[in-house]
């Protein structure tokens, strides 16, 4: 079984009493603990009546919806529903849940103010969830709407199973397809219906590579590599490759459909993984010269091989270098790429601009300090009015790119002074 909860007002209700005990329980020093209760205490409201602003009041409770703070401060109240359980599965009050023997087991998943429990139908266990759940509420201020939340049922379990927990909780129980962050919670046989919504919103957009528009097995697959100690990457590697990685493995026999999304992209990872010809000029001039052959294969229907491709782009180095020599050291200047410091990313921007028809193009890299690709993109625009305007638009693309990957540590590097000044001018 598993059980959708549905937090009501979860932001609004948080009690700052709570906040700060479980800070003071998770070993914050006192000093940085007063430092963040003055930051979300420290707001003041007014009510504005037919454009006349009232006088202003001071809530006890809640956090910001805007603040960027606070969905790192809503974690410790889902941390103190994750105490509760480990507690109860300690005291042996309830047990944990595998979907396979070697796979870790689990008692609930959280995302932002979501959660979603998982439990065996028994009347002791999920009596003992009810217990926790008050508990929790009555501690932290939460409040769950159990007429809107939902709870998941196993095609194995009889009717008075079912029937038997939605009383416990007074939820519904559900019996079509549902969606959560655009997605299906469930997938039945009915695949292709279950994702059509989302395969004609994804055609839509797909108009460049990025990997802005990479599906999300893509994604997953790319986040099995890079973080395989997580939750997702040890509960697959459980399941289909125990004693393989992710690039080594098999789909199996009778794969789940997230397991086919996402070890069916593994074929893309190769090839992506495997594009590094020459030196760190060279590995950058052959991302643009694959960009160039992948959009001709999306618009045009064009299709290069491995070697062909190989062929090309050892070419198209050489030409540069040729054009390198033939030129004269006051004529030609190769400013040399500089890593970033270890642990860092730097992000290279560049754009092209023809003022005739108003036609341009820009580019971006991303690479780590041992000039590794992480990933590209290269956009052609049409009707941008001037040269700066191009600069400043891929320059606004690497900054949202790095918000979406999530980068904390980033130089951006372009040879636009002034969109450079005007970013400095900012910070």
């Amino acid at each position: 079984m598993a059980l959708k909860l549905d937090m009501c007002k979860a932001y609004n209700r948080v009690e700052w009493p709570f906040i700060k005990g479980m800070m003071l329980k998770l070993g914050f020093a006192d000093s940085f603990i007063n430092f963040i209760i003055h930051c979300i205490s420290s707001v003041y409201y007014s009510v504005l009546l037919n454009r006349v602003e009232g006088p202003t009041f001071k809530p006890s409770r809640g956090l910001r919806q805007e603040d960027l703070l606070s969905p790192y401060l809503f974690l410790f109240c889902g941390e103190g529903l994750s105490a509760l359980m480990r507690l109860a599965y300690q005291e042996k009050k309830i047990s944990r849940v595998k979907i396979c023997r070697l796979a870790p087991p689990i008692t609930h998943l959280m995302f932002a103010d979501d959660c979603i429990l998982f439990r065996k139908v028994s009347n002791g266990e999920l009596q003992v969830i009810k217990d926790i759940l008050r508990e929790y509420e009555a501690c932290s201020g939460q409040c769950i709407n159990f007429k809107k939340s939902t709870a998941f049922f196993s095609s194995n379990m009889s009717k008075q199973d079912k029937d038997n927990a939605s009383q416990i909780f007074n939820v519904r129980r559900s019996t079509e397809a549902e969606r959560y962050l655009g997605l299906p919670n469930m997938v039945g046989r009915k695949k292709k219906l279950a994702f059509q919504v989302l395969k004609v919103k994804l055609k839509k957009k797909v108009d460049s590579w990025s990997v802005l528009y990479l599906s999300q097995g893509g994604k997953e697959g790319w986040r099995l590599l890079r973080n395989p100690d997580s939750l997702l990457a040890r509960m697959l590697k459980a399941k289909y490759y125990k004693d393989l990685d992710f690039l080594k493995s098999r789909l199996g026999n009778l794969p789940s459909l997230t397991w086919q999304s996402v070890w069916c992209v593994k074929g893309l990872l190769l090839k992506g993984m495997g594009w590094r010809i020459g030196s760190r000029l060279g590995s950058t001039r052959s991302v643009v010269v694959i960009a160039y052959f992948r959009r001709r294969y999306i618009h045009e229907g064009e299709i290069k091989s491995g070697s062909q491709m190989v062929d090309v782009v050892c070419n198209y180095i050489k030409e540069l270098d040729g054009l390198k020599t033939c030129l004269s050291v006051k004529q030609f200047h190769l400013s040399k790429w500089v890593a970033p410091m270890n642990s860092w990313l730097k992000i290279n921007f560049d754009a092209g601009f023809n003022k005739d028809n108003l036609e341009s193009c820009s580019g971006l890299v991303v690479r780590n300090e041992r000039a590794d690709l992480v990933c590209s993109k290269m956009i052609f625009h049409e009707n941008i009015p001037t040269a700066f305007a191009i600069e400043a638009m891929v320059c606004l693309q690497v900054i949202h790119l790095g918000l979406y990957l999530g980068i904390r540590k980033v130089e951006i590097e372009g040879d636009s002074r002034t969109v450079i000044r005007k970013l400095q001018e900012d910070i």
